[in-house]
């Protein structure tokens, strides 16, 4: 829309209507009436479409009609996103109700409120007062036993063992030493096979196994008991054996 600057002798001054003057000969701009039904033609749409129905002495319906047109160009305020019809993001409850169930951020174990599980310096006072995994006693700090070696080295110590018609088995020193011996003879003078630190008990009788002497079976007497032997002082029957067996250390 503009001024009918087509219409021949319209009358514009500068592109403008100008009134008739009289006293200095301006002649008055003439109103084509397809120019001024074009502008009222036009003027009226805008208050129709803005809803109102024209009323010539209302002059602000333009204003009016102008005023709504934007009002309904312009969305509704809302104040949640349903209201704006927004379905791909969350509304401030649903983002809070998830948060609810997060830790906030920490970096201990307290800071989440764990309470079964040991911290770095609960761990690692608890590992600084247990021993390196080990294989010997040595390893582990243990001064208070017997390895295995000194174990057998203890038991082997003074261990002793002779099988035989005449012979001894002596336990370890750290078994007390306690030594058996036996034998069997026809002499009057018996020595022990190993010498005892101390005899404790001497026993002395015949015996014959395939004998039928009368004798067999009787103890006899001995004299001059020593560590390292003793005298008999009644010798066996012929054919029969004596057969002594001592205790000690």
């Amino acid at each position: 829309m503009d001024y009918p600057k087509s219409v021949p002798n319209v009358g514009l001054v500068n592109g403008k209507f100008v009134d008739e003057n009289t006293a200095t000969g301006q002649v008055g701009s003439l109103i084509p009436s397809v120019w001024g039904n074009s502008v009222t033609d036009e003027l009226l749409n805008v208050i129709r479409n803005g809803g109102f129905t024209p009323e010539e002495s209302n002059s602000g319906q333009l204003l009016a009609a102008i005023m709504k047109i934007v009002s309904n160009a312009i969305p509704s305020s809302h104040t949640t996103l349903a209201g704006y019809g927004i379905t791909d993001a969350y509304t401030k409850q649903q983002v809070d109700t998830s948060l609810s169930s997060k830790a906030a951020k920490a970096n201990t174990l307290s800071g989440y409120g764990i309470t079964d599980a040991y911290t770095k310096s609960q761990t690692d006072s608890a590992l600084d007062a247990k021993a390196a995994k080990a294989n010997t006693l040595a390893g582990y700090g243990i001064g208070d036993a017997f390895t295995k070696a000194e174990v057998n080295s203890l038991f082997n110590a003074g261990f002793g063992l002779l099988l035989g018609e005449n012979g001894f088995l002596a336990f370890p020193t750290v078994l007390g030493r306690f030594v058996i011996q036996w034998g069997s003879t026809t002499a009057g003078n018996v020595t022990f096979p190993i010498q005892f630190r101390g005899v404790s008990h001497l026993d002395l009788k015949i015996n014959n196994f395939n004998s039928t002497y009368a004798a067999s079976g009787a103890y006899t007497n001995n004299e001059a008991l020593s560590t390292t032997g003793f005298t008999v002082t009644s010798a066996p029957p012929a054919g029969a054996r004596l057969k002594w067996i001592a205790f000690g250390n």
